[in-house]
């Protein structure tokens, strides 16, 4: 075994000397190292051997959350991720049942729960996450970690991702059959709706309960987001601005700008989604 490992890695460094191009995963090497290793069929084995942990380690696979917290069995599983008391969910389009979802996936062979419901978040969003703790058979809460880290889209690609509040649980529409009771372990560890605060974004809509502006209905709407024409409308109706008009995010809306998560920053052709406007707003407060 020790002679196949050894044989294995070397090939590895040799592939990765010849070619250095990036893969989907935070470390190039990686991908090349999952399809030399499997190869194997033993390198990865579920153990719980210092030794193992440390080899896996060594090539950045995901973080040491099957050390950390006890979990070495091989499931396919997902992650709860909240942030700012709102859960991140994917839009899973396929399927006979689709809708949003959990972000997580298939197992890989030898791979801890934790570590799929890790390596599975980044494929589908491309943020790397930790996972903190197990909340149910096949679900981890998780923390992201960075964005922006996985950048190639690998099997069905990267999904519409939206970050959704306790009190928006009503008009979800969740895909069936996968990841357990996903509405009651949102209820479980959202807060509150009327926790948050109530702010009122430009156009008279309430951001931190995902209220958007539609220029089709002439009102704010539930899950709209407010493109930066519809701000800079509003914006010139009023006359609570200066010169200068900005949306909730302090992007120049009537120059096409809205806020961008990904970017961290205001951007030519983003909308401001009604959870942004909120954090922005947040930020804001005294």
């Amino acid at each position: 075994k020790r002679l196949a490992l050894a044989s294995a890695v070397a090939l590895l460094a040799a592939t990765a000397r010849a070619d250095g191009s990036a893969g989907s995963c935070p470390v190039p090497i990686a991908k090349m190292r999952d399809s030399v290793l499997l190869q194997t069929h033993q390198a990865l084995a579920p153990t719980k051997g210092a030794s193992a942990l440390e080899m896996k380690r060594s090539f950045g696979v995901t973080s040491d959350c099957a050390s950390r917290l006890s979990m070495w069995e091989e499931r396919s599983s997902a992650c709860l991720l909240v942030r700012d008391g709102q859960a991140l969910l994917v839009d899973v389009p396929y399927g006979s049942h689709p809708g949003w979802d959990f972000p997580g996936g298939t197992k890989h062979s030898g791979e801890a729960a934790c570590e799929t419901a890790e390596r599975e978040v980044c494929e589908e969003t491309g943020y790397q996450v930790r996972a903190l703790e197990q909340l149910s058979w096949n679900v981890f809460r998780c923390e992201i970690v960075a964005e922006g880290v996985c950048t190639k889209p690998v099997d069905e690609g990267f999904l519409e991702k939206r970050w959704w509040s306790k009190g928006d649980l009503d008009h979800l529409t969740f895909r069936a059959d996968t990841w357990g009771d996903k509405e009651g372990l949102m209820r479980r560890h959202l807060p509150d709706s009327s926790s948050m605060p109530d702010f009122v974004g430009v156009c008279g809509c309430h951001v931190c309960q995902n209220e958007g502006f539609s220029t089709t209905s002439d009102q704010c709407t539930w899950g709209k987001d407010t493109s930066p024409e519809e701000a800079c409308a509003c914006l010139q109706a009023s006359s609570q601005q200066g010169p200068e008009l900005l949306d909730d995010c302090g992007c120049k809306a009537c120059e096409g700008e809205g806020w961008s998560r990904h970017a961290g920053a205001c951007a030519q052709g983003s909308s401001t989604e009604p959870h942004e406007a909120c954090e922005c707003r947040k930020r804001a407060a005294p």
